[in-house]
């Protein structure tokens, strides 16, 4: 059916400006934009007063981190203006391997939302993390051919790449020689060593903090792709790059977020809605996260409100607020909750936890007495760590300082470490988590043995999740039994246990405000600065090497 969308602010992201004009669609498809197009409709919707501006593309992200399958989130961004999305599956690469990335793209095929796909260049992220997994560039060769894979995931050993690792370099000519993008991901890295890695045909990062640091890429012929997720919040920072030239340059992504972030504040529209508060051109912002993110994957049918185009696109009941009015995909309508079941992932991906049953010995610090130890600082808006040196008795921690363990999870190794966290918040009891980047072990954070080792034991027994423990009693707990990483449900009902989980941690003296348990999920990522929390022990990122715990008199 011809439906003709009448009297609208239509966005023209070729001129960029708003055009009060016409939009006219034949099922999928968009025939014209203009006026005097009466004639040719079936139907037609009044949509004075309003804005009419293409579906919002995400550049960067990754699925498991909303802690929902992907014909589950399909539903949950749609609403929020999100028609399409570019997601790299290397959280559950690193549990399932090939077999967690083909699930993923069968369970993608039963969702509205476009999900295009980057395959995961690094796992392992390094050969400090003690994963499950480990994919060569052989294992990725028959996933080229696939059509909805659009790039290589990012390459986050930057220190394989200066050093040019063989199998490294393999997956990314492979990427090349595909015609595919390859996705970048260098934190703090400058000078001849980003001349080396962007070299390589490496042509983005989502990793940049500092203004500087995406005007350094920028000036390289890379691409910045701004991120503003639930824990790495770089929009503040990086609003210079919103002004000419380097907005030619710009994405916007999310990353990671989680499930009550995405119901409270949205996806790719809270991104946009947040800039123009910051005093973001608005037509600057949503042409960020539409035609260029478009044209910069090659994405030739999407981005854009012109003849040929898909009928993707968002209706605003006000620009300066960025309010969804309605979103319509593939030219239908978008209703949210109308499905209540998707396919289930196969037995598989659940049953990922495999360790032996932890008591309160397993977290024992070495040592007694006052003594100089090493501890990351708690981050906050950021996933960047620092090192602190602090004079503490390892059995009498005071008040600032928490304990904080890995646990291998996939082999039953039994391979585990106990380091300290700094300025947490956290007081009281544990938390527990088997989301832990990039190679989703066991994480337990607390300031009893015993509470720590009943909220290991929990995810343990549950195969999978979230938790809180207090004085030996479960306070909340948020089941991921696919992988470990993820729920089969819809937004609203992982929303309202992640809530439940978040008020919780007041009890245990942390802020339920904040992204406890995203930040928490970053500090055994040992691929961004400095300090980090690996099963093998402490990793100092800066110079790549494993450090004690107990620090000399030379640490400053």
């Amino acid at each position: 059916m011809k439906t003709l969308y009448k009297d609208a602010w239509v966005l023209n992201v070729y001129t960029r400006a708003f055009e009060k004009t016409d939009l006219l669609t034949e099922d999928s498809r968009i025939l014209a934009v203009g006026n005097d197009l009466d004639q040719e409709a079936e139907r037609i919707c009044e949509l004075a007063g309003t804005w009419i501006i293409p579906g919002l593309l995400d550049a960067h992200m990754h699925v498991e981190s909303t802690m929902m399958t992907p014909a589950w989130l399909s539903e949950a961004l749609l609403q929020h203006g999100t028609t399409g999305i570019v997601a790299d599956p290397h959280e559950i690469a690193n549990v399932l391997g090939t077999g967690g990335i083909q699930g993923m793209m069968d369970q993608a095929a039963d969702a509205d939302l476009d999900i295009w796909w980057t395959l995961p260049s690094c796992v392992p992220s390094s050969p400090m993390e003690a994963g499950a997994r480990k994919l060569q560039a052989a294992d990725l060769k028959p996933f080229w051919r696939e059509p909805s894979v659009i790039g290589l995931g990012e390459v986050m050993n930057v220190p394989g790449v200066l050093c040019r690792e063989p199998d490294l370099m393999e997956k990314i000519r492979d990427g090349l020689q595909a015609g595919k993008r390859i996705n970048g991901h260098a934190p703090g890295v400058t000078g001849r060593n980003l001349d080396v890695y962007a070299a390589t045909g490496i042509t983005d990062d989502h990793e940049c903090s500092s203004l500087e640091e995406g005007m350094d890429r920028i000036r390289r012929g890379m691409t910045v792709l701004i991120r503003e997720g639930s824990a790495a919040r770089n929009l503040e920072a990086l609003m210079g790059l919103f002004q000419d030239p380097w907005c030619r340059r710009s994405l916007l992504c999310t990353d990671d977020r989680h499930p009550a972030d995405l119901q409270a504040q949205g996806h790719i529209d809270h991104v946009i809605r947040k800039a123009i508060s910051l005093g973001a051109d608005p037509v600057t912002a949503i042409c960020m996260a539409t035609v260029q993110t478009a044209d910069y994957y090659g994405l030739k049918n999407k981005g854009t409100l012109a003849p040929g185009k898909d009928a993707d696109f968002v209706v605003l009941s006000d620009l300066d607020t960025f309010a969804i009015h309605s979103v319509y995909k593939n030219g239908k309508p978008v209703h949210p909750g109308e499905t209540e079941s998707h396919p289930a992932f196969p037995e598989t991906a659940r049953n990922t936890v495999h360790l032996d049953p932890a008591g309160p010995s397993r977290f024992a610090l070495p040592g007694e007495g006052k003594q100089r130890l090493r501890a990351i600082q708690w981050p906050s808006g950021t996933l960047v760590t620092e090192e602190v040196i602090c004079e503490a008795d390892p059995r009498n921690l005071p008040e600032d300082l928490a304990k904080a363990a890995v646990l291998e999870r996939h082999r039953g190794t039994g391979l585990a470490f106990t380091g300290l966290i700094q300025g947490s918040g956290l007081v009281r009891g544990a938390v527990a988590s088997t989301v832990g980047h990039d190679a989703h072990n066991l994480l337990v954070m607390g300031k009893d043995d015993r509470d720590m080792a009943l909220a290991a034991n929990t995810l343990r027994e549950i195969g999978g999740g979230l938790c809180t423990v207090l004085d030996g009693k479960v306070l909340a707990v948020v089941p991921l039994p696919v992988a470990g990483l993820m729920a089969e449900e819809s937004l609203e009902d992982l929303a309202q246990r992640e809530t439940e989980l978040k008020a919780s941690l007041r009890a245990l003296g942390a802020d339920p405000a904040g992204d406890f348990f995203m930040t928490l999920s970053f500090l055994s990522l040992p691929v961004i600065p400095h300090l980090k929390l690996t099963a093998h022990g402490l990793f100092d990122v800066d110079e790549n090497r494993i450090v004690p715990l107990q620090a000399d008199l030379s640490d400053a």
